[in-house]
């Protein structure tokens, strides 16, 4: 399992919620911890697929999520 994040970037209008995030998970128990509006429930339900990143890649097991539908989300186990 191996889970790629590629400047991930969410904007609503002006603000960013989310500015060039990267990272590379591998298995494990990993903590997101930060201030309030600091974007990481943004950060969730885009890795989730419920929300579209403005910009970047998130790359499970070499696949890109981006473009995963409703239906290959959940068939991939993508919840939140």
């Amino acid at each position: 399992m191996d889970l790629r994040i590629r400047d991930l970037t969410k904007e609503f209008g002006d603000f960013k919620a989310v500015d060039h995030f990267s990272y590379d998970l591998r298995c494990g128990v990993y903590g997101l911890l930060g201030v309030n509006g600091a974007g990481k429930t943004t950060l969730m339900r885009m890795l989730t697929t419920l929300m579209k990143p403005t910009s970047g890649q998130i790359i499970w097991d070499g696949e890109d999520t981006v473009s995963y539908t409703h239906l290959r989300a959940h068939e991939t186990g993508a919840y939140l």
